[in-house]
């Protein structure tokens, strides 16, 4: 495992760090109110798996808008009032690094 993922692993219990990332499903689309909310796939710091992280439809990084479903890589984590918010998501591709080694049976 390399250094900068040993760092990280070590961060369970604390903020996520602006640096860490993870996958989420997309729960519901709002494009009206502009925004998306997801459930974690996988805790990450505070955040434990299958909470509910919204993202602003405005920090979406691809073409296609977000669908019902999709998988989602999120990062830049903030906490508010109504709950953590993701300040980057990015869909997932077959050329996301970090699901490569992911066995495809486990997305589906």
């Amino acid at each position: 495992m390399p250094e900068d993922e040993k760092k990280r692993s070590k961060n369970k219990d604390g903020p996520p760090r602006s640096s860490d990332t993870t996958r989420a499903t997309i729960t519901k689309v709002d494009l009206d109110a502009g925004y998306v909310s997801t459930s974690l796939k996988k805790g990450i710091g505070k955040i434990k798996a299958g909470c509910h992280v919204t993202f602003s439809a405005e920090v979406w990084t691809d073409h296609e808008p977000p669908r019902k479903g999709q998988i989602v890589i999120l990062s830049d984590f903030r906490r508010f009032t109504g709950g953590w918010r993701a300040m980057s998501a990015a869909p997932v591709t077959p050329d996301t690094p970090d699901i490569k080694e992911v066995s495809s049976n486990e997305d589906q």
